[in-house]
């Protein structure tokens, strides 16, 4: 016995080994990708023996570089390196909980705006790292997939809010379009209103045209942020917000991924949504252009695969960096988040669809300025599949309600009838002076403004003893003359020029149902008068159909069965019990759906109680659908 304990032991001993090996394998793996950044890896550390900047800045992080033009913050600065960056003591962004930690980019930012004379936040504090964190952080909602706020969506920054930030603290006045020369001590040039001009590739070339210009680049090596804050001569000096005696772009040599470029602007619209990495996200306009993916096996695929057919759109994955204090683990690869950003949107309703490829919980950040550089942000959130609505004005985003459609004109109508003939009073008798006869005035009836109150999408998935179905409800209102057309088509999209009119009639409530037919489908609603048009969001389902769910008893076995129709994929039901009026289920079975294949489950009868009533039900897991019948009731009769 006293052996095989021993024996047992070793082989548990050496099953710790393999695994910390193991996973030591794994994370050294995931450090490989950070070479020559960040020193959280022995071969990293071993690299920067001879790197005398290795240790983090101490004093108030603010030092002079670039010949002396370029301010210097440090995220790790004992005066504010131990702040909470963006929740994240309450959300997993990845790399930790400090600005010390997740700081670089957002600290970055604060060097290039100085460096564009925008020295206070809006609220007339200073600029540093603490304030502009705070200013970020201001509208904070908690989502399910983490925090968004005003500069932050999911740990990561939101660049567009310098669109919002820089009109409220300029000192030479709103728009002033005035290049900043990085030879010009700080101080000498007047603040001025700054824009996100958008992701750029990072080369060498592309930093000196914009550094040539005055305009500071921030850039993104692996799992982390720099600025790009002057030259001399040909040599481009960077800020480094952790590294302070990286000074030049070589300590970074091709290691570049990409750039964030900025630019004075009079003109600050921008219309950016941005999801967590692990969901996809398309947008279309009113013409029906697309931006983005709702494909990729991973986000880079996505990215890779991603339609732009809006002139000046991009989609763009953005990486989770990585804890320069090696506190914590390297993020797994495809963390991050997912962007769509239009730099100049035009007026008009966007349309955008979310999904997770797994089938759970959505959620979207919205963030839109306007021609003044007013911001507005706004999240939406929902089940595997999401589509809303934005609404963007470029000359009033103060008062614009995102994702409420405003009707917009359609032409007015031509006729081609003929005109009524032009009518002859009668003559008056001979001898009689005509009286004009007297006319009441009629008011004219006030116009019905058309409006969409409803659109709804319901399935009954559950078919016992009616037909399984899919019932589309809406309620519009307006005047007599206008009209109500609802649109289906199979697939994730609905073109109204090609779709199918299952309903054309007038506004009101009402609803149309049609039976189960396995296969996605999308429904769209138009509303019409004679000068609006609404277009509603189309909504999209993948039905499902639990038929003949029977419990019996043959051969004192119990038997359970069901067909489940559809082609949703990932389906798996589950069969629950429990006694009469009790009420804890327990689950008694499990496996794939075989859609349109008969399925039954059957076990003996020995361990129920002999003339007892049990209810079984069935319940059919989708995403995030639990599609359940009603309890079936079963009397045991085998003793």
């Amino acid at each position: 016995m006293f052996k095989a304990i021993a024996g047992l032991g070793v082989v548990v001993i050496v099953l710790l080994v393999l695994f910390f090996v193991f996973r030591g394998d794994k994370e050294a793996s995931a450090e490989e990708r950070y070479d020559g950044v960040h020193l959280c890896s022995s071969s990293q550390q071993e690299a920067a023996t001879a790197e005398a900047g290795s240790k983090p800045a101490t004093g108030p992080g603010l030092r002079t570089g670039a010949g002396d033009t370029a301010p210097f913050f440090a995220q790790n600065s004992t005066t504010w390196g131990n702040e909470e960056y963006d929740h994240g003591s309450s959300q997993d962004i990845g790399c930790g909980q400090t600005i010390a930690q997740c700081g670089c980019a957002m600290t970055s930012v604060a060097t290039v705006m100085e460096l564009f004379q925008v020295m206070t936040t809006p609220d007339g504090t200073d600029l540093n790292p603490s304030t502009l964190n705070a200013w970020f952080n201001q509208g904070a909602k908690l989502t399910s997939a983490g925090w968004v706020s005003q500069g932050y969506s999911y740990g990561n920054v939101v660049w567009t809010a310098i669109n919002g930030w820089t009109p409220s603290v300029v000192q030479g006045g709103e728009g002033e379009s005035s290049l900043v020369s990085t030879e010009r001590a700080v101080g000498e040039s007047k603040a001025q209103s700054v824009r996100f001009k958008g992701w750029g590739s990072g080369s060498e070339d592309e930093i000196r045209r914009e550094l040539q210009a005055g305009r500071p680049v921030v850039l993104e090596v692996p799992g982390h942020y720099i600025a790009a804050v002057g030259l001399q001569g040909d040599e481009i000096q960077i800020n480094d917000p952790y590294y302070p005696d990286r000074t030049t772009l070589d300590s970074y040599a091709g290691r570049v991924k990409s750039a964030r470029l900025f630019e004075p602007s009079s003109d600050l619209r921008s219309l950016m949504v941005t999801v967590p990495a692990n969901m996809r996200v398309e947008l279309r306009d009113s013409r029906g252009r697309k931006v983005g993916a709702l494909g990729g096996k991973d986000p880079a695929a996505a990215e890779s695969e991603a339609a732009s057919e809006i002139p000046g759109a991009v989609y763009h994955f953005e990486e989770a960096w990585r804890d320069p204090t090696c506190t914590e683990r390297a993020p797994p690869p495809g963390s991050g988040t997912a962007s769509i950003f239009i730099p100049l949107p035009e007026k008009g309703i966007y349309t955008v669809e979310v999904i997770d490829p797994l089938g759970k919980d959505t959620s979207a950040a919205v963030y839109v300025s306007d021609v003044r550089g007013v911001h507005k942000t706004e999240t939406h959130e929902g089940g595997g599949r999401i589509t809303f609505e934005i609404d963007y004005d470029p000359g009033k985003a103060d008062t614009a309600t995102i994702s409420t459609p405003t009707p917009t004109p359609s032409p007015t109508p031509t006729s081609s009838a003929t005109a009524p003939p032009t009518r002859v009073p009668p003559t008056a008798p001979p001898g009689t002076t005509p009286v004009p006869p007297t006319v009441t005035p009629t008011p004219s009836a006030t116009p019905i403004p058309l409006e969409v109150v409803s659109f709804t999408v319901t399935l009954d998935e559950i078919n016992q003893q009616d037909p399984c179905g899919i019932t589309v409800s809406w309620e519009v209102r307006g005047g007599p003359n206008d009209s109500v057309i609802v649109f289906r088509q199979d697939g994730l999209t609905v073109d109204t020029a090609t779709a199918r009119r299952v309903f054309e009639g007038k506004p009101g409530a009402n609803s149309y149902t049609e039976r189960f037919s396995a296969g996605t489908r999308t429904f769209r609603l138009q509303a019409q008068a004679a000068t609006q048009f609404i277009l509603k969001a189309p909504i999209t389902v993948s039905p499902i159909c639990i038929s003949n769910f029977t419990v019996y008893e043959n051969d004192c076995t119990l038997f359970a069965a069901w067909t489940v129709q559809g082609d949703t994929p990932g389906a798996r039901w589950l069969l629950y019990r429990r006694l009469k009026g009790t009420t804890p289920w327990t689950q008694v079975s499990t496996g794939a759906v075989t859609y349109g294949t008969p399925a039954q489950y059957f076990s003996s009868l020995s361990g129920l109680s002999y003339k007892t009533t049990y209810e079984f039900v069935l319940q059919v897991s989708v995403g995030s659908r639990t599609p359940t019948t009603q309890p079936v009731e079963f009397l045991n009769p085998c003793d």
